[in-house]
């Protein structure tokens, strides 16, 4: 289990666009709206398909500005970095 700090932004954008485990989602739905970034933990592999799964339908979704995408998968790529 590692636990990892993600902005608020990409922490909803993942809830959007990927299926999440029963942990993920209910740390997000309980973490506190005010706070810019919020601490989360997985499973290490989960967080490695989360990120394969991230850029796959990101790829897909038209709704998400380019700006936003390239954000988001930088900072689970970071994410991801600290953890290999």
């Amino acid at each position: 289990m590692i636990k990892f700090q993600i902005s608020q932004m990409t922490a909803l954008v993942l809830e959007d666009n990927v299926k999440l485990s029963g942990l993920l989602k209910s740390q997000i739905k309980s973490a506190p709206v005010k706070a810019d970034y919020w601490n989360l933990r997985c499973e290490k592999e989960e967080l490695f398909i989360l990120r394969g799964s991230l850029e796959e339908s990101l790829n897909i979704n038209e709704k998400l500005q380019p700006a936003y995408k390239a954000m988001v998968l930088s900072e689970i790529n970071n994410i991801c970095a600290k953890y290999t």
